[in-house]
């Protein structure tokens, strides 16, 4: 017997067990045609396509076989499967019974710490010591889960990023979930993992969800990067077979709600969709922090101010510009600092700092900062700037607040449902004019400073501990 007959023997054999066929026939590939002769569901089909092809199907293929299953029985189905195999090699297998498989390939991949990756990290490490669940991510032939490794799940966890590439190895073993719960809490809008976890929604015993951030790429598609509003489609038409997802403010419910409407004219009810805003917390700054903060990262003693979050166009950074320079021509004098990283077509940011820079304005940028170093620049910032054209939730803007310092941001969206009576400075995010005169007003008038300052005071959020709590008993239990 050849090592691929060996190994179809295996896949066979462990098919017939998951199947539940009858064993009397003592011949593995009868069993399995006996098995779904029995029952042509599309939970069986979609188990035989995972199993035989070591890889999870996409909807068009469990359509495809189920139908030749039910027209020409389980043998021609059988027979087809096993001879559009072109190479067999040892796999194995890990069958999930009933457990939460928690999907966080990106998370798994990256020290970044983005908004998104921030939520991720906050929810999931919380999850991981209440709960038995299983860390997954995608095998290098992107068609089916595995466990995280060691390292891969330290990096999801806690950001740990070792020395060189997170080893991966293509002998661990496949997942192939029976019932339970699949939950995506990171953005997934691959279209070879939308795919196939579209599938895995709608054919299998699997109860699956998610957590809806935004959907940035549809009502501002000009923002995002080419190719992203097309593969934000196929992870919507994935999110439509699920039972549920967890919006994370008014703004993505009201987003999210707008798409459930749509899906009534294809004739999907759509999932639940549940309410459960963002935590923040922060930790005051320490003397020492703020000592360690100055020395690295200011260079004048005049007022900072301070902008956080990527230098992606969403984030209008740009616009930001126009108004210190606005500013910085009115007589108006301090520094400005970015924290952030570089994202798809910051080129034109890099380029007007440096224009700024050869002007005299006092313009710096970091990235990958301390937690201790970013709230350290809040405190000693006079007022922080997000006038970010579209948001799910606008961390900076509740951090900032948290920690008293005023905020200039956008009137519309999460941003204004966080900062509005909470020491927010509301302005049109389009017009860097409007920008200019919220920055000139937080200079130059103290007794509107002040009173922001109060009540940015006042604002609080809840902690990641309550929302760990709140999204688990909605998505994970």
């Amino acid at each position: 017997m050849t090592k691929s007959s060996k190994e179809i023997l295996k896949r066979l054999s462990l098919l017939s067990e998951v199947l539940g066929s009858p064993k009397s026939s003592g011949d593995e590939r009868q069993q399995v045609i006996d098995g779904l002769e029995k029952s042509s569901s599309s939970t069986n089909v979609w188990l035989s396509l995972a199993i035989l092809n070591a890889g999870y199907p996409t909807g068009a293929e469990v359509g495809e076989a189920r139908n030749l299953l039910r027209v020409a029985g389980g043998q021609k189905f059988l027979d087809t499967v096993l001879n559009k195999l072109t190479s067999v090699e040892p796999v194995e297998f890990e069958i999930i019974e009933d457990a939460v498989v928690v999907d966080v390939m990106h998370t798994a991949n990256t020290e970044l710490a983005t908004g998104i990756q921030r939520v991720v990290r906050e929810t999931v490490s919380r999850w991981s010591q209440e709960h038995q669940l299983v860390l997954a991510t995608w095998t290098l032939d992107r068609r089916s889960l595995r466990r995280l490794t060691p390292a891969e799940e330290d990096t999801a966890l806690r950001g740990a990023m070792p020395p060189g590439l997170i080893p991966r190895s293509e002998s661990s073993k496949i997942l192939i979930p029976l019932r339970g719960r699949y939950v995506m809490p990171e953005l997934g809008a691959e279209h070879w993992r939308t795919a196939r976890v579209s599938a895995l929604a709608e054919y299998t015993e699997v109860s699956a969800g998610l957590i809806g951030h935004d959907c940035v790429p549809l009502t501002t598609a000009e923002t995002t990067g080419v190719g992203m509003p097309a593969g934000f489609a196929r992870y919507l038409s994935a999110a439509s077979r699920m039972d549920r997802i967890s919006v994370t403010s008014v703004a993505s419910q009201a987003e999210y709600g707008g798409w459930k409407e749509m899906l009534h004219g294809i004739g999907f009810e759509g999932p639940e969709l549940r309410l459960q805003p963002l935590a923040c917390e922060i930790s005051l700054p320490t003397q020492s922090e703020l000592e360690s903060f100055e020395s690295q990262h200011r260079t004048t003693e005049l007022p900072l101010v301070v902008v956080v979050g990527s230098h992606e166009p969403r984030k209008n950074h740009l616009a930001v510009l126009r108004a210190v320079e606005k500013c910085w021509d009115a007589g108006l004098r301090f520094e400005i600092l970015f924290i952030g990283g570089n994202s798809w077509n910051s080129q034109r940011f890099d380029n007007r700092v440096e224009e700024l820079r050869s002007q005299g304005i006092p313009v710096r940028t970091a990235s990958a900062v301390s937690d201790s170093d970013l709230y350290s620049a809040y405190k000693i910032a006079r007022f922080s700037v997000y006038p970010s054209v579209n948001e799910g939730f606008g961390l900076p803007v509740a951090e900032s607040l948290m920690l008293g310092t005023p905020v200039i941001t956008s009137e519309f969206g999460s941003m204004a449902d966080i900062g509005r009576g909470y020491g927010a400075l509301l302005v049109n995010p389009r017009e860097s004019d409007d920008i200019a005169r919220a920055m000139s007003e937080l200079l130059t008038d103290d007794k509107l400073y002040e009173d922001l300052v109060a009540a940015s005071l006042s604002y609080s959020a809840k902690s990641w501990d309550d929302y760990a709590r709140e999204t688990w008993e909605f998505l994970g239990a």
